[in-house]
């Protein structure tokens, strides 16, 4: 199934936090003793199962009751084993995240929507970054299965996904973000990546722009063909000749391709960029021949 979309993870402060949270390097020999599920019943006056239902949100507890179990829980500082819990119920409330490039703002923005959605939804969220690499994407989702996470999102690399048929037949839950996992059937939240880009290009040739450039990094990506084929859509329907270089994968390179460009005899009045960091490499460019953005 696709869902068509129009479009910190803070390891330090996490870290430090978790240190807070030890007992030790005090000095002392004492160990704080840690509330448990009995500590709680018997100040709540409920037995455990009620005391584990409360916690797991289940049915059958009268508001009252789960009131009171829960300021009990709260005023002895009672906090579940996760461990335990993943290894009883085989769920460890915490999702995995894969994205390909830790370095674009478009994949920071997904993280941090990701991340808040699961938290509400009393969920922790792995980050992992491929860099656009199958095989490193490949290891960390060996890894991430081995931990036992209850799904992982998925920012798929260019090819080679038959790894993940493994792991999908082993039971692991994947929906794919921004790219689908081409060759498998997995659930997908993609933009309409060909339409947007055929739109844009329009709206370039409704201004009176005739050379009109795209500038990107080949059609390996399935988001980098869409929108390929979107902006020739567009220039096909208007009778124009495509100016493209697909040799731009990052802004440095992008600012190369866009100096090229500026060199031809009749330079491109308008430029298609196929992602963010492409766009600054462009705008960088510009700024340096020392055009303005629009209006030269």
């Amino acid at each position: 199934m696709y869902s068509r979309a129009c479009g910190h993870w803070d390891l330090g402060r996490e870290a430090l936090t978790l240190l807070g949270d030890h007992s030790f390097g005090h000095g002392t020999d004492t160990v704080k003793h840690q509330a448990t599920l009995h500590d709680v019943a018997r100040d709540a006056n409920v037995s455990i199962k009620t005391v584990s239902r409360v916690i797991n949100g289940e049915p059958n507890v009268s508001p009252g009751t789960r009131a009171r179990v829960r300021e009990s829980i709260e005023r002895l500082g009672y906090r579940p084993n996760e461990l335990a819990r993943s290894l009883k119920g085989r769920r460890s409330r915490m999702i995995g995240l894969m994205i390909a490039d830790i370095s674009n703002p478009f994949y920071a923005v997904c993280a941090k929507a990701v991340e808040g959605a699961a938290r509400r939804s009393g969920y922790s969220v792995v980050l992992c970054a491929s860099d656009e690499d199958i095989e490193t994407e490949r290891q960390y989702v060996e890894l991430l299965f081995r931990r036992r996470l209850d799904g992982l999102l998925l920012v798929p690399a260019a090819d080679g996904h038959a790894y993940l048929a493994r792991e999908l037949a082993a039971g692991l839950s994947v929906v794919s973000l921004d790219r689908p996992v081409e060759g498998l059937e997995v659930d997908s939240v993609v933009v309409e990546n060909r339409a947007g880009a055929r739109e844009a290009t329009d709206h370039l040739i409704q201004h009176g722009h005739r050379r009109i450039a795209f500038i990107g990094a080949g059609r390996r990506l399935y988001t980098l063909r869409e929108r390929l084929e979107g902006y020739l859509d567009a220039l096909r329907e208007a009778g124009l000749e495509p100016i493209y270089r697909l040799d731009a994968s990052d802004a440095a390179s992008a600012a190369a391709a866009m100096a090229d460009l500026l060199e031809l005899p009749e330079p491109p009045t308008a430029v298609f960029c196929m992602n963010n960091l492409i766009t600054i490499g462009v705008l960088g460019a510009l700024d340096d021949a020392g055009l303005r953005v629009p209006g030269d």
